[in-house]
């Protein structure tokens, strides 16, 4: 639970050095990370290409598209909110 800090274990820490989530472990123990790869590789290893992502490769390559563009725009729409939500406003003259 991340409530808990167990992503801050040793264990957890083994399979990913930043602590976040999420992880997928692979069927050999290899640590997985980043969201859009883990669907990826579970597209592509257990049934899912022509049913959960495109057969077709302008098809696949729009959809990586969109799965490569979206950690950006949350990672842009984060900093926005840390910059102007959480920070303290600076004092005016």
């Amino acid at each position: 639970r991340l409530s808990k800090g167990e992503n801050k274990t040793p264990e957890f820490l083994r399979l990913h050095p930043q602590g976040k989530v999420p992880v997928l472990e692979l069927p050999d123990k290899r640590p997985l990370i980043e969201s859009s790869a883990q669907l990826l590789y579970l597209c592509r290893n257990f049934g899912g290409v022509g049913r959960f992502f495109p057969s077709d490769e302008l098809d696949a390559a729009r959809t990586l598209s969109y799965l490569f563009w979206h950690p950006e725009l949350r990672t842009g729409c984060a900093g926005w909110f840390i910059t102007n939500a959480l920070a303290p406003n600076p004092p005016t003259p």
